[in-house]
């Protein structure tokens, strides 16, 4: 895995270079980084590959599955018009092609290892973030490798691997206060999920709403036809479509919570509120401690082991929602 990182660092690096670069001077700024060596720039340089390329894969594997959702909605619609009303051969065509679209798409993003790409690199950066923090407030003797994926043995291992290669250097002289790091990383790490949080959870309520509503109205259209199917029955137009309502609004609910689930908004919310608490409880410590550089660095030396168990979490999480075509359509 780790000679296919390098081959697509090779082949995205040139066209993302200007967002690596700006990753990397978010993580540290332009100014820290013209002071520390050669090494540390390196480290800092892989952070920023991983990170952008966890993006980029992330991206591609969201679009393939909207694609696949969209395509297997398409499905049960085409197939409702023709098992319902107009018995044409179009509209089998198009449920036809709709399959063979979602069936290409997944098979492409299968080949290709977006998903598993993503969660990796993601996992590398994230790695790599605590053990960069922790070589800048002088942390040298703990190796981020020795606390991330413990669980995860066997085909993560290039990560703990490749995080312990880079750490063979001497890195006194690239130490930084304390007060840096806490601005750059759990300043900046609580903000970061304070808003994350929310975020996931107005998206799980929306697409909930949604789903019920959709639930709601094809019932609704149900008892309608119930009640007053005579008179439906006189106007065929109607009543097929009608019929196709009924089945279409509650499989494009069943579809939104498909959705909603293999995007994990509600394991997110969760995950990123306990993360924000996490950083939110270090950064009033580190206020309690200010001046005494020892305890302070005891608090990140923490945080950054609770922040590696909670990737090798994440990591997990993600690998169980693997992508496949909404069953049932």
């Amino acid at each position: 895995m780790l000679n296919t990182f390098n081959q697509d660092v090779e082949a995205h690096s040139e066209r993302l270079s200007k967002e690596i670069l700006d990753s990397q001077e978010h993580l540290v700024p332009k100014e820290v980084q013209d002071r520390l060596s050669d090494p540390f720039r390196k480290m800092l340089a892989i952070y920023g590959e991983a990170n952008i390329l966890a993006r980029y894969f992330q991206t591609r594997t969201r679009t393939a599955m909207k694609i696949i959702f969209s395509l297997s909605l398409l499905m049960v619609l085409f197939y409702s018009l023709y098992s319902n009303a107009w018995q044409h051969p179009v509209f089998l065509g198009i449920y036809f092609l709709a399959f063979i679209g979602a069936c290409l798409q997944f098979n492409r993003v299968e080949k290709q290892a977006y998903p598993s790409k993503s969660l990796d690199y993601r996992a590398l950066a994230e790695g790599l973030r605590v053990q960069i923090f922790w070589l800048l407030v002088g942390l040298d003797n703990d190796g981020a490798a020795d606390f991330y994926l413990r669980k995860h043995r066997g085909e993560l291992d290039w990560i703990r691997l490749g995080i312990r290669a880079l750490c063979v250097h001497n890195w006194v002289n690239d130490r930084q206060s304390i007060a840096l790091v806490k601005r750059h990383w759990v300043e900046h790490q609580k903000d970061y999920f304070e808003k994350a949080a929310p975020e996931n959870r107005d998206s799980l309520s929306s697409q909930r709403r949604w789903a019920d509503c959709l639930f709601c109205a094809g019932l609704i259209i149900a008892g309608q036809l119930l009640g007053f199917n005579a008179f439906f029955q006189k106007i065929p137009v109607l009543h097929n479509f009608i019929i196709i309502l009924i089945g279409f609004l509650p499989a494009f609910g069943a579809v939104l919570r498909a959705y909603s689930q293999k995007r994990g908004y509600d394991a997110h919310a969760k995950q990123y509120a306990y993360m924000a608490g996490l950083f939110g409880r270090a950064d009033a410590a580190l206020e309690k401690y200010k001046g005494d550089e020892d305890r302070g660095r005891e608090v990140l030396r923490e945080l950054g082991k609770a922040a590696l168990e909670e990737n090798s979490e994440w990591v997990l999480l993600h690998r169980e929602r693997t992508l496949e075509i909404p069953k049932g359509t």
